[in-house]
């Protein structure tokens, strides 16, 4: 029987080359996702782990179509900040067509998990959901979410099992 890890059959998913893959494939399964209640609650959870309020500076590691940061960016109101993370340019796109210009505390930038384009100690608070699966080198990701958040900070990680 074939592994169910990607990492064990050589290669980390469709998720992880969303620009080589069909990208309007995956935005449709980020949507089925979006649109369950399962996937609604743990994001609340995440977001309040987080302690995501009003002034706070927020970042979403792998953002995707940009749905978590924009309710992230609704939560810490306009004194705060969200900065949505992603790889991939077709999903950034995405979210820039879907949120990017609607809020002004919103924001999208390419950028990979392990080389997150931010300065150190720039958030409150981070958070990766259903990336670090997709990620090679997970140890070093964790290592620049810790970076980029300030001491005190809070790293919140989920991997739902799908």
């Amino acid at each position: 029987m074939p592994s169910a890890d990607p990492k064990s059959q050589g290669s980390l998913g469709s998720f992880a080359n969303v620009d080589q893959a069909n990208p309007a494939e995956l935005v449709g399964r980020l949507d089925t996702m979006h649109a369950l209640e399962f996937f609604r609650s743990y994001k609340r959870e995440t977001f309040a782990l987080m302690q995501v309020g009003p002034e706070v500076r927020a970042a979403d590691v792998g953002c995707g179509t940009g749905e978590d940061a924009r309710q992230m960016a609704e939560l810490v109101g306009k004194a705060g900040l969200v900065v949505g993370f992603d790889i991939s340019e077709a999903m950034l796109n995405e979210a820039r067509n879907r949120h990017g210009t609607s809020m002004p505390n919103l924001q999208f930038v390419r950028s990979s998990a392990n080389e997150i384009k931010a300065p150190s100690a720039s958030f409150d608070a981070i958070r990766a959901d259903r990336v670090l699966t997709h990620v090679p080198d997970t140890a070093g990701a964790l290592r620049e979410m810790v970076r980029v958040v300030k001491p005190g900070g809070r790293v919140v990680v989920s991997e739902p099992d799908m």
